[in-house]
């Protein structure tokens, strides 16, 4: 299964009449079942050869796995890329170094933006030599998800390459982009409601009927395989199958995170997960008894 060609596998082109292609690299995008090929972006080679302008549309038959880096290249990049996320968590923690004299109110801001360049030139960096390295689309999944849902398709497009291109021994990263593009899919659209609607919420369950519910509903049920008390995921599984349309497999999903001891989060965290999975248990079972 590691080397089945699914959406965000880094993959090499082989076998394609169009000569040109063959051997080069790059990542798989969606599938489109109708053409029954893969929307695949390539990468710029080291010979700087011609890229084309958009995505080429690629049959499985002509993908395979890229080969990976050796160790020393991999642990290299694995290196500036931990290095650049160190430099954005100080970024966002205000954890910055002023001078003696030093008037923070416009030093704290200019230091910000160079710790974020630097960081974003150790990803590039990190991205030449190992492009598919599952830390690095990571590091691009959170900086996007921290901007909201203004770069919601950039969260799905790198947590596609996590879950994709996954290395031994780090599941725990896998879990993570599962729950984020979960959170991205729920999003899809909120941004595009609440541009025509300025009081809209930010809530991933706000617009269940305009998201890819079924698809954040997936990946949930993939993170609560290996995960089943994870109360946010629990949380967000009973939303999903109620903006489904499907309120009676949502009333044990909610149920159980009414039930659920909290884990990693806060207690207030825990406790207002819980008060928003009773109001939609109760929502659920309201449109059950309706018949709806």
């Amino acid at each position: 299964m590691a080397d089945a060609v699914v959406e965000g596998a880094f993959v090499e082109v082989h076998s394609l009449s169009a000569a040109e292609w063959n051997g080069r690299v790059g990542f798989c995008g969606p599938f489109d079942s109708d053409k029954g090929r893969f929307a695949v972006l390539l990468l710029p080679d080291p010979e700087g050869r011609e890229l084309p302008n958009v995505p080429l549309a690629i049959k499985a038959e002509n993908l395979r796995r890229a080969p990976a880096p050796d160790t020393a290249t991999r642990d290299a990049a694995t290196a500036k890329i931990k290095e650049a996320g160190a430099a954005m968590e100080r970024a966002r923690s205000g954890e910055l170094f002023l001078a003696p004299g030093q008037d923070p109110t416009t030093q704290e801001n200019a230091d910000t933006a160079e710790l974020l360049r630097s960081a974003e030139a150790l990803l590039s960096e990190a991205a030449q030599a190992d492009p598919a390295n599952q830390f690095l689309h990571v590091a691009r999944m959170d900086m996007c998800a921290a901007h909201g849902c203004s770069q919601r398709m950039d969260v799905i497009t790198h947590a596609h390459r996590v879950i994709a291109n996954p290395t031994s021994g780090e599941r725990g990263l896998t879990t993570h982009a599962r729950m984020s593009l979960a959170n991205a899919l729920m999003q899809q659209v909120g941004s595009a409601m609440a541009d025509r609607d300025p009081g809209a919420r930010s809530d991933p369950l706000a617009y269940a009927n305009e998201t890819d519910m079924e698809g954040a509903t997936a990946q949930l049920r993939m993170v609560l395989r290996d995960n089943p008390e994870d109360l946010y995921a629990r949380y967000l599984l009973g939303g999903a199958l109620l903006g489904c349309g499907r309120a009676g497999d949502a009333i044990p999903e909610l149920m159980m995170a009414t039930q659920l001891r909290p884990g990693s989060e806060r207690p207030e965290q825990a406790a207002g997960i819980q008060r928003a999975a009773a109001g939609l248990l109760a929502e659920a079972r309201a449109r059950v008894a309706a018949g709806v």
